[in-house]
């Protein structure tokens, strides 16, 4: 009755009003009243710009001694969550946890379990902003929001995580569990899978319009722009066996691409080595000259792997061969023209 009359009062206050007749409580009689009003869920504490309707370390602090309470703000509380809210609280707090242990659907035993395992939280997924960002996949900014909240809520003691966790539309409940799923998709081979995506389509954006190169690309641009609208969407964890074919489907393409980009530059190989006899001045070379000349061809020789790293190797391998080529004829010229002159 008092409180209510009153409004917000503060433990000074309060403790001095019941000391004096027609009362005359001791200050620790009125103060331990309080706290088992606080238990209750009867009244709520404002302390330090925070405010706290459940018994968390904060609330143990304020109610310690005489003078840690007497600046504490003290107010009925008319906002107590419903026993819907508690339940549905208690199964969404028991889902994200997921540790087989049941939550008692009422306030003290919810903001407990909150204060136990949101830091816990904050640890987990402390990371996952992070990575997402280096993955060039979306959700950065869901998890910083999923943090700030967990953050709010501790700073209070979790007082308000029975309503945080029980609203109908729960952006921390909903949050929370899109970033386990994310993070434990990461765990179980999507990490490994986005990054050698994102390796292969930069790889495939950066070769040559023209030749066996050019003709993947074409081969390829329906699946890359399906990829990379894939990528753009925070539910991409649950297509991981989508991701997975695309990636088999890039290999595969890829793999035979860099097979027949092999024979081509073979082929270019061989003409070369029938071309560089065909020089001017080669009659004027010796056998061992000229097996000399024809063997640094041969090192252009071999198969590679048949991967993108592999066409871009056969890329410089063709365009070494031209080069070799011309500077083999300009020294057998160059030869020929110094055995005439001598």
């Amino acid at each position: 009755d008092y409180i209510e009359r009153n409004g917000t009062v503060d433990g000074k206050k309060i403790c001095e009003d019941f000391n004096r007749p027609k009362f005359g409580w001791a200050v620790d009689t009125t103060r331990y009243m309080l706290a088992a009003m606080l238990s209750a869920g009867e009244i709520k504490l404002k302390v330090a710009g925070r405010e706290l309707t459940n018994v968390g370390q904060q609330a143990i602090d304020a109610f310690k001694t005489n003078n840690s309470f007497a600046n504490v703000g003290i107010s009925l509380r008319d906002d107590r969550p419903s026993n819907e809210m508690c339940a549905l609280a208690a199964g969404r707090l028991g889902e994200v946890i997921a540790d087989g242990n049941m939550i008692i659907p009422l306030e003290a035993d919810i903001s407990k379990a909150a204060q136990k395992n949101f830091p816990v939280f904050q640890q987990q997924f402390g990371s996952l902003g992070e990575k997402l960002n280096r993955l060039d996949a979306p959700g950065q900014s869901r998890v910083e929001e999923l943090q700030q909240a967990l953050r709010d809520v501790l700073f209070n003691d979790c007082s308000d995580a029975t309503q945080r966790m029980g609203a109908e539309e729960s952006p921390l409940y909903s949050n929370l569990k899109w970033a386990a799923e994310v993070k434990a998709s990461l765990d179980h081979g999507l990490e490994a899978t986005l990054l050698e995506l994102n390796t292969k389509c930069k790889g495939i954006a950066n070769l040559p319009n023209s030749g066996v190169p050019g003709e993947l690309k074409s081969e390829l641009s329906d699946e890359v722009e399906q990829l990379q609208q894939r990528l753009k969407q925070e539910d991409l964890h649950k297509h991981q066996a989508d991701l997975s074919t695309m990636l088999g489907n890039i290999k595969t393409r890829v793999s035979d691409a860099a097979s027949k980009m092999n024979q081509d530059v073979g082929q270019s190989l061989k003409s070369a080595q029938e071309e560089l006899p065909r020089s001017p001045g080669w009659e004027e070379l010796i056998a061992d000259e000229r097996n000399s000349l024809l063997g640094q061809l041969e090192q252009f020789s071999g198969e590679v792997e048949q991967s993108l790293s592999g066409i871009q190797t056969l890329l410089n391998r063709d365009y070494e061969i031209t080069i070799s080529l011309r500077q083999l004829q300009q020294s057998v010229k160059q030869t020929a023209d110094n055995r005439r002159l001598q």
